[in-house]
């Protein structure tokens, strides 16, 4: 064979594996989408895989599959393992991406995740256009909480609350808010120190609460804080303990910043297709 026809051989190769990668990448975004958009009806998402080189997906290799979104509400997020045989692919990355979304009732302004090394069912996301995730390694999360959205959740929670204001800052919280729970109806503040507990609990923690200025008895306070402690509970309010284990929080003037090791869960039994 001349080397001029070797050439063209080759150019032939190339240019089948790109359009094939291409058209992969092309069937990869389309299962995903379809799959997120059936587990969250209505809401305003974006999918974007990129290849991991030219050849990338022609050879089962994504280097990130991205999810961005927004302005939506969930019970829960929409991943879950199904461990199986058969050929897999391989994501480097899958990232999520969420601004103003409200997760079990409470709003977060930000959600942003990277999972690594995530396999998905080849087969299944080719011939079916359905996305299965077979394994993926611990990644990284964060979630920013305004004060704003903190008080809407507390607001939502405890019933025993009314008027609540939440106020974020110096790694602290103060909750204003009117309760029966003291001698009669009256107006509280609590300031505190914020931390987490075992990964899962957000505690108030060294509560200086008041009454018009004046410092409350330890018995009273005791009452009130049984309420507001935790504050947020992962598994409890958010229903994500088998995704999150919250290792820190950092503070803003306005803000909280949720800092949390994530894993993305095994499917239920009663879940699977």
């Amino acid at each position: 064979m001349a080397m001029d026809d070797v050439v063209k051989d080759l150019g032939y190769a190339v240019i089948g594996l790109t359009l094939f990668s291409g058209l992969m990448t092309g069937r990869a975004q389309y299962a995903a989408s379809r799959d997120l958009h059936r587990a969250l009806p209505g809401a305003n998402l974006n999918v974007r895989v990129d290849s991991r080189g030219v050849f990338g997906m022609a050879l089962g290799q994504a280097y990130r599959v991205r999810i961005d979104g927004s302005h939506f509400g969930t019970a829960t997020l929409p991943f879950a393992l199904e461990p199986g045989g058969g050929p897999t692919a391989e994501a480097r990355h899958l990232q999520l991406h969420l601004n103003d979304v409200v997760l079990a009732g409470l709003p977060v302004a930000l959600l942003d995740a990277d999972i690594p090394y995530v396999r998905v069912d080849a087969g299944r996301a080719l011939f079916s256009g359905h996305l299965t995730l077979r394994s993926a390694r611990p990644g990284t999360g964060i979630a920013v909480i305004t004060e704003e959205g903190l008080a809407h959740f507390l607001a939502s929670t405890r019933p025993q609350l009314t008027d609540v204001r939440v106020s974020l800052g110096d790694k602290g919280i103060a909750v204003r808010a009117r309760t029966g729970l003291l001698l009669g109806m009256a107006d509280v503040e609590v300031q505190a120190g914020l931390v987490v507990r075992q990964g899962r609990y957000l505690d108030a923690v060294d509560a200086r609460v008041t009454v018009g200025g004046r410092e409350v008895p330890t018995s009273l306070a005791s009452r009130l804080m049984a309420v507001l402690n935790p504050v947020l509970d992962v598994e409890r309010d958010l229903h994500l303990g088998d995704w999150l284990y919250v290792t820190g929080l950092v503070f803003q003037q306005g803000s909280v910043t949720v800092h949390a090791r994530v894993t993305i869960p095994l499917r239920q039994k009663e879940e699977r297709q």
